[in-house]
C-alpha cells in the first residue's frame, strides 16, 4: 500500500500582494506545475494567506476536481500561515497554538525565560489522515522563525540598531532561541502521541529554516525510542537542498517520521531543477514572484512494511 506526502513553502501566497488577478492566476499556475510532478496523497503548505486561496491552487491541479479536504492554521503578522491538502479522508483536524512558548529552567521551581516575550507566531497545522486498511498518519505542519537577526526591542516594537558585532550576534542568538522554542513545541506534540501509541506513524513537515544538523531540527528529531528520522537522508547529497540562497544551496525543509514510518520509505526527492536564488528577504521592498523561492520535498511510503 503506498502513501506520499509532500511539503512545500510556496513564498507569499497572500491575495493581497496580488491586486492583479493574471499575476495571481501565473502564480497558482507555476505552484501547480509542482504540485502536479510529485502528485502526492497530502501535502503541506506554508505561506499561505487563506484557506480559499490554498482552495484556489488546488484546483489548478490534476486532482483539484475530485474530492479533497483542507485544514487552515492561523497566520502570523504577516498574513502567512500553514496548511494541510490531503486527497485522503481526514480523520480529525487540530490547530495548535501558543501564546508563550515554554523555554526549559536551569533549576526547577525558577521562573521561566523570557516571559511574553516567545509566542508562536504561525500556528502548528495537525491532521490525522485515514489510510485504509491501517493506522492513520499525524501529520504536523509547521513554519519556524527565520535566521533573521532580532535585534534588542524598544518599547513599543521599535528595535535598537546594533552598535558593535557582539551586540549583533546577540540577533543571532534571539532568533536562534525562538526556532529552539517552537522545536520544543513541536517535539512535545509528537511525544503526546507517541506516549499514546508508541508505533504510531507521525511526520513533521515543513519549512523549519535551518539545517537537517542545527539544534532545532534536532530538537525536533529527539532522542531514544521516538526519535524522527529524516527522509531527505534518502536522497543523494548532492540533489538535497531546497533553497539557493547567496549562491549557496541549503536544506531548511525537512519531512521527519516515526520508525513505524520510516521502515517503509521507498523514495524521496527535492523538485529543485528549476530552484533560482530570490535574494534576501527585504519587508520595505518585497517583490512578488510567479515562482517560490524553495523546493518542494516529496517522500513515497509502503505501509505494509
Amino acid at each position: 500500500m503506498r502513501f506520499s506526502v509532500a511539503t512545500f513553502n510556496v513564498k507569499d501566497l497572500i491575495a493581497d500582494l496580488y491586486p492583479d488577478p493574471a499575476r495571481l492566476d501565473a502564480k497558482l499556475e507555476r505552484l501547480a506545475r509542482d504540485i502536479d510532478r510529485a502528485d502526492p496523497d497530502v501535502l503541506a503548505l506554508q505561506e499561505v494567506g487563506s484557506e480559499a486561496l490554498v482552495r484556489a491552487l488546488v484546483a489548478k491541479t490534476k486532482r483539484g476536481h475530485g474530492a479533497f479536504e483542507v485544514a487552515m492554521g492561523s497566520p502570523d503578522a504577516r498574513g502567512i500561515g500553514c496548511a494541510v491538502v490531503s486527497f485522503l479522508p481526514v480523520a480529525a483536524a487540530r490547530v495548535h497554538v501558543a501564546d508563550q512558548l515554554p523555554f526549559p529552567v536551569f533549576v526547577q521551581g525558577e521562573a521561566p525565560p523570557f516571559p511574553g516575550r516567545l509566542p508562536l507566531r504561525r500556528a502548528v497545522v495537525h491532521a490525522e489522515i485515514a489510510v485504509p486498511s491501517a493506522p492513520p498518519v499525524h501529520l504536523f505542519v509547521a513554519h519556524f522563525k527565520s535566521k533573521h537577526l532580532l535585534w534588542l526591542g524598544l518599547p513599543g516594537g521599535l528595535a535598537v540598531t546594533p552598535a558593535s558585532p557582539s551586540a549583533e550576534t546577540e540577533g543571532l542568538v534571539r532568533s536562534l532561541v525562538w526556532r529552539l522554542s517552537e522545536a520544543l513545541f513541536v517535539r512535545g506534540l509528537v511525544d503526546d502521541v507517541v506516549a499514546r501509541d508508541p508505533e504510531a506513524r507521525v511526520i513533521v513537515a515543513g519549512d523549519l529554516n535551518d539545517d537537517p544538523e542545527s539544534a532545532p531540527v534536532q530538537v525536533v528529531r529527539g532522542v531514544g525510542a521516538g526519535r524522527l528520522s529524516a527522509c531527505a537522508e534518502a536522497i543523494p547529497l548532492e540533489r538535497r537542498y531546497s533553497i539557493l540562497h547567496e549562491g549557496r544551496a541549503q536544506q531548511i525543509d525537512h519531512l521527519l517520521v516515526t520508525e513505524s514510518l520510516g521502515r517503509g520509505l521507498v523514495s524521496a526527492a527535492f523538485l529543485n531543477e528549476e530552484l533560482r536564488d530570490h535574494g534576501p528577504f527585504d519587508p520595505d521592498h518585497h517583490v512578488v514572484t510567479h515562482d517560490s523561492d524553495h523546493a518542494l520535498l516529496l517522500a513515497q511510503f509502503d505501509l505494509l512494511r
